[in-house]
């Protein structure tokens, strides 16, 4: 890319929009790297709707002469970090790496994965104010139907599983006040607040990377055993059911587990592992006791088919030396995650967890936190640390929808850790 070779620029506005028409043309005066055209957006009761059909639209004037375009939309501004050099980088790895979408900056995403100097791959993401989509995209894009509670941006996600994002981020969103399309963003503030997150969440996803870097210290599996393992496991009754058929049933065949029944008191009507009112008493039982690391689930829990004795005790050994306050052994849904080791993900929360491993060094933590009378209380296990891990396979059944998620993380990272 060149300025010889200006890429074709593609800005979606309302005509009534004059405000943001003046903005985006003056956004791009003086930039000899892009060949705008301002595009009519069509109209329609659902904002999301008619975007998309606009989308459409200019895929189908483009598709044949053209192997990339840039989309924008008129709220787009280029940060201080925007180079055509550091644009024609980024275009040139996202090929090479098949790329279906570039972002230039997300307003929100759900993990990603560095994949080049200045390249991410991700999951899922928000934000089309700035889009380079290349033409092998544009098939998918044509031949796909937007429902009427979709977004455009997820709707895309959705359609390819080769979607990166440019940091530092090139282009944010202007804050015009209102929103033709996403209602959430009428707020004042909200959009440069999603933008400044968005920025920190990378920022702290490769700072985790780097200092799990350092971890060299895996256990081979074959000089595992769980011989002399007996670990504290508190059983939550949180159902009506018999506690001792399940316990009979599910730990009997488990010598490493040693369990301990515990009523859930005033609770069980709005039981959760990760609320402070249920994991206090736990807590404080087991720092009484002088516990090393032990483990809390309730009776909805169940053991996954990838449960094993050495499997668990291996990864909580590890688990230990890598400093981790949590592991959980699954959960319906996650947030950040970053791959640290073969079997486990650090990850920033936590949705729904029903076997979980706490260390020593956060029973302190956790007291301190359900304590405090300012903290929110519901998610105590999200919010109290940020030295969490996961395991993955699943040892304790959870969403399958949330297992597979991280194993396609975990193959992406295969894929590119020996290319970056």
């Amino acid at each position: 890319m060149s300025s010889v070779t200006p890429i074709q620029t593609i800005v979606v506005n309302l005509k009534k929009r004059t405000d943001r028409k003046a903005h985006i043309i003056k956004e791009f005066e003086g930039r000899s790297g892009f060949r705008v055209t301002i595009a009519a957006a069509t109209e329609d009761a659902i904002g999301a709707r008619g975007l998309w059909q606009t989308l459409q639209r200019i895929i189908r004037t483009y598709a044949e002469q053209e192997e990339y375009i840039i989309i924008c939309e008129d709220d787009h501004r280029f940060t201080c970090n925007y180079t055509p050099e550091l644009l024609a980088s980024a275009i040139r790895d996202a090929l090479a790496n098949n790329a279906d979408v570039l972002s230039g900056g997300p307003s929100w995403f759900n993990s990603a994965l560095q994949v080049s100097p200045h390249i991410y791959w991700t999951e899922k993401y928000s934000g089309l104010q700035f889009t380079v989509i290349f033409k092998k995209a544009f098939p998918k894009i044509l031949a796909a139907q937007l429902n009427d509670n979709e977004a455009v941006d997820f709707k895309i996600c959705s359609l390819t599983d080769n979607k990166f994002f440019i940091h530092p981020f090139i282009s944010v969103q202007k804050e015009f006040g209102y929103s033709d399309v996403t209602t959430k963003n009428n707020v004042c503030g909200r959009v440069d607040e999603l933008f400044k997150t968005s920025d920190a969440n990378v920022l702290m996803l490769k700072d985790i990377t780097a200092y799990y870097a350092k971890y060299t210290g895996a256990m081979p599996p074959d000089e595992m055993t769980t011989q002399g393992f007996s670990i504290t496991t508190y059983v939550v009754h949180a159902t009506n059911g018999d506690i001792e058929k399940y316990i009979d049933s599910h730990f009997s065949d488990k010598p490493e587990l040693t369990p301990v029944v515990v009523p859930p008191g005033d609770n069980r009507s709005f039981h959760s592992l990760s609320s402070a009112a249920v994991l206090k008493d736990i807590i404080a039982m087991a720092a009484s006791n002088e516990e090393d690391v032990i483990i809390i689930c309730d009776d909805f829990h169940r053991f996954s088919p990838a449960y094993s004795g050495n499997y668990l005790i291996r990864n909580i050994l590890e688990a230990h030396e890598q400093g981790a306050d949590i592991l959980f052994g699954g959960g319906n849904d996650f947030g950040l995650v970053v791959p640290v080791a073969e079997n486990r993900f650090w990850t920033g929360s936590v949705a729904g967890p029903q076997f979980i491993v706490v260390f020593k060094p956060a029973f302190s933590k956790l007291l301190a936190y359900a304590a405090d009378p300012i903290t929110t209380r519901e998610d105590s296990l999200s919010a109290f640390s940020s030295n969490k891990m996961v395991i993955c396979p699943f040892v304790s059944v959870g969403d399958p929808h949330a297992e597979t998620r991280l194993t396609a993380i975990r193959q992406q990272y295969e894929q590119q850790k020996n290319n970056y």
